[in-house]
């Protein structure tokens, strides 16, 4: 099954390379990537937690996907991408749940993204040795160029 999908590639690049214009939407798909952002989430004692999300804005282009891969060191079973606004650039509106094994991601944006930005939130819960539980909410942005 494979095959085709090279086939079809080598066919783009053979229209792009003879000059003949391309509709909008197949040259956007060309050229679309994914976009990762690493997520690590760390509940310590005391209280205290320690985070990283890199990078904190991500950059996306028209067409592109997003995936947060959460670090298999992270101390916390799963992590919840929110929306914090109106609308969303993807067909599949949140919530997205993952783990480390199953990141959460958001693919088929929709059309027009480009010049918007998008704010949104990561969720994680810090289960503590004596079994309370702790919400960590994290408030990064993405932004469609």
């Amino acid at each position: 099954m494979p095959r085709p999908v090279v086939v079809a590639s080598a066919v783009v690049m053979a229209l792009l390379m003879s000059g003949i214009a391309l509709p909008r939407a197949v040259a956007a798909q060309s050229t679309a990537k994914g976009v990762t952002v690493a997520v690590d989430v760390r509940c310590n004692p005391n209280n205290a937690v320690s985070l990283s999300v890199a990078p904190w804005t991500a950059q996306l282009a028209q067409g592109d996907s997003i995936i947060w891969v959460l670090d298999p060191n992270a101390n916390v079973p799963e992590i919840t991408i929110t929306s914090k606004q109106p609308g969303w650039p993807f067909t599949t509106s949140p919530p997205y749940k993952g783990n480390a094994a199953r990141p959460p991601k958001g693919s088929g944006m929709r059309p027009n993204q480009a010049g918007r930005r998008y704010a949104y939130g990561i969720t994680a819960v810090c289960t503590r040795a004596d079994g309370t539980t702790n919400t960590v909410v994290i408030d990064p942005d993405m932004i469609i160029q």
